[in-house]
């Protein structure tokens, strides 16, 4: 409900502009609308307003990646995972990109690293971002190594 969420979002936002917080949720929220040309700009400033807030970083990667702009798009989802190396999610935009550049066994260790970090079967598998490395056999053997139980042959 990103439309609901922007209005308050932007009050958030003219109550403190100093918080970053409302501003990446509201470049997050621009981002899942693929309104890309309006999350960018809102993205930029709340890493102009804290440089270590790695989920502004990994949005904007996505804002990147979404909009074929490969290289911003590693350049800011490697450094969300220099600030937080747990992000598991940032991990995962890593290996959409390096699916899409056809390095399928980066991309796989990517996968691999945010399954290390939390990353469940069920997240991996309604990831619509990770559909062409689902089809990939490589894939298949990560899942049989990391999810035994739930893997049907």
């Amino acid at each position: 409900r990103y439309a609901e969420a922007e209005p308050v979002l932007k009050k958030a936002i003219q109550l403190d502009s100093t918080e970053v917080i409302p501003l990446t949720n509201l470049g997050f929220a621009y981002l899942n609308a693929r309104r890309f040309a309006d999350a960018e700009p809102v993205l930029k400033k709340a890493i102009a307003l804290d440089s270590t807030y790695a989920n502004s970083c990994k949005h904007l990667g996505m804002v990147y990646f979404k909009t074929n702009r490969p290289e911003e798009a590693r350049q800011n989802l490697l450094k969300a995972i220099v600030l937080d190396p747990d992000y598991w999610q940032a991990m995962l935009c890593m290996a959409y990109l390096l699916t899409a550049e056809g390095k399928t066994e980066e991309a796989i260790g990517y996968v691999e690293q945010a399954i290390g970090k939390g990353a469940t079967m069920e997240q991996l598998e309604k990831d619509e971002d990770l559909a062409p490395l689902r089809a990939t056999p490589e894939w298949k053997e990560l899942m049989k190594k990391h999810f035994p139980d739930q893997v049907k042959d």
